[in-house]
């Protein structure tokens, strides 16, 4: 007979988001509000390079953040994902190129304070220019 569950992690059931940061080896910030997104631990992100950290806002399973930092004079390893991303930059300058399967690649320029859109199922790869603290 299976052992019940006594403690509120036994019962727990993990969502998917929330196993996906854990595979990722990063730090899961959950709760209804984060005072200052900057001053948050990241973790060494073995899939694209850099640091990153996630959010959960609320017990909501979409519209939360990734924060990530690209290595100084360093970039991402490209990806794709099956959702639009919005990245907003908090320091630094640098660049994005976005590019679908077989179409001309686009390079955008950012800076802090820069808001842009990754487009659905969209390759993308960020450089930085100007690191800042």
């Amino acid at each position: 007979m299976a052992k019940q569950p006594t403690t509120f992690d036994e019962w727990y059931v993990k969502s998917s988001y929330q196993k996906f940061v854990q595979r990722e080896g990063a730090p899961l910030y959950e709760g209804s509000a984060l005072e200052d997104l900057a001053t948050l631990p990241l973790a060494a992100w073995e899939r694209r390079g850099g640091k990153v950290a996630y959010t959960r806002l609320g017990n909501q399973e979409n519209n939360n953040l990734q924060i990530v930092e690209i290595p100084a004079k360093g970039e991402l390893k490209p990806e794709r994902h099956i959702y639009e991303a919005i990245m907003y930059v908090m320091r630094g300058k640098g660049a994005t190129t976005i590019w679908q399967e077989g179409e001309p690649k686009h390079t955008v320029e950012w800076e802090e304070g820069s808001l842009l859109a990754i487009p659905l199922n969209a390759w993308h790869a960020s450089r930085i220019q100007q690191f800042s603290r």
